[in-house]
Parts: C-alpha cells; sequence; structure tokens
C-alpha cells in the first residue's frame, strides 16, 4: 500500500510543532490523570 505524504509535513514549523507535542507529553506525563 502506498504511504500517502502531505506538502505541508515537509515545513519546518510542522517538524518544530511534532517536536513541541512530544516534549509536552513528556513533561506531563507524571501529572495525575
Amino acid at each position: 500500500m502506498k504511504e500517502v505524504s502531505f506538502d505541508f509535513e515537509g515545513l519546518s514549523v510542522y517538524q518544530k510543532a511534532l517536536d513541541f507535542i512530544d516534549e509536552v507529553y513528556k513533561q506531563t506525563e507524571s501529572f495525575p490523570k
């Protein structure tokens, strides 16, 4: 099956947003549910 790719996925701001999301998850994983 062919993987779908979008033009915005190559943008640096998109990549930085993904990195930011990962960091937020790491920082908040110890928070109470």
